[in-house]
């Protein structure tokens, strides 16, 4: 934690940026449990590289910082080189395409059989059942993919939680169908439903992996980048790959 917090500027006046600015979806919970994963991925007991856990660790945060970080850093008095690996490395995770000029790749293939990676194709063709992407993109804008390989709901479109758990049955039991099921969800105004629909999910996702399938859910969470230091970030979807992306349609 230490790690994260020395980045923010010093004083006490500051109130912006807060670790929700710079790492979305930041909980110190959240952190604890990326550790603790990320330790058992690298080996077991004693054999565990305390500095390879936190390079990983460091990976997978980075994967969900937002364009608020680099700036962060560049800003800063005194110049340190680790900031500036850490301004780099920012933008190689974040060096991505449009939705529109991936999905297309989806056609006709299997989700690991797609070539030709880029760090943006890499998350979005990784075989990631279980997927969160942050986005300043609004909910009310349109979202450019494929809808032959995507097929995309609403949350604040579905009345009912019955509705909710029908959606995502039908999504796995129609194997022809879209690949991806993609459900937007507006933070600000939804983040109430958060636990309620990662129950959901997560019982659909393991009713579905007694028989092997590709087909994936993703959640779109849309934020209101002057709200972040507001948000509780308190429901934690354990397991699931995260990652920010500023803008869908760039």
């Amino acid at each position: 934690l230490s790690l994260l917090t020395d980045l923010l500027p010093s004083g006490d006046s500051v109130r912006f940026p807060c670790l929700q600015h710079l790492f979305i979806g930041y909980n110190p919970d959240y952190v604890c449990n990326l550790v603790i994963d990320t330790s058992d991925e690298q080996g077991v007991g004693e054999n565990v590289d305390q500095q390879k856990v936190i390079e990983a660790c460091k990976i997978k945060i980075l994967r969900c910082s937002s364009f608020d970080l680099p700036l962060v850093l560049v800003t800063q008095t005194t110049v340190d080189e680790k900031n500036q690996i850490l301004i780099q490395q920012y933008y190689q995770f974040h060096e991505r395409k449009s939705f529109a000029d991936v999905f297309p790749q989806h056609r006709g293939k299997r989700l690991h059989s797609i070539s030709r990676l880029t760090p943006f194709t890499t998350i979005l063709c990784s075989v990631a059942k279980k997927q969160i992407i942050y986005t300043y993109t609004q909910i009310y804008d349109t979202i450019i993919y494929d809808p032959n390989i995507v097929n995309e709901i609403k949350l604040n479109n579905l009345q009912t939680e019955l509705e909710v758990i029908n959606k995502v049955k039908a999504h796995f039991l129609k194997q022809d169908s879209s690949r991806i099921l993609i459900i937007r969800i507006d933070y600000l105004t939804e983040h109430k439903q958060l636990l309620s629909l990662k129950h959901i999910l997560l019982n659909a996702i393991d009713d579905e992996s007694k028989e092997p399938s590709d087909h994936c859910i993703w959640l779109v969470i849309h934020l209101q980048r002057n709200m972040l230091g507001e948000a509780k970030n308190d429901v934690l979807f354990h397991g699931w790959q995260v990652d920010m992306i500023d803008d869908l349609n760039t």
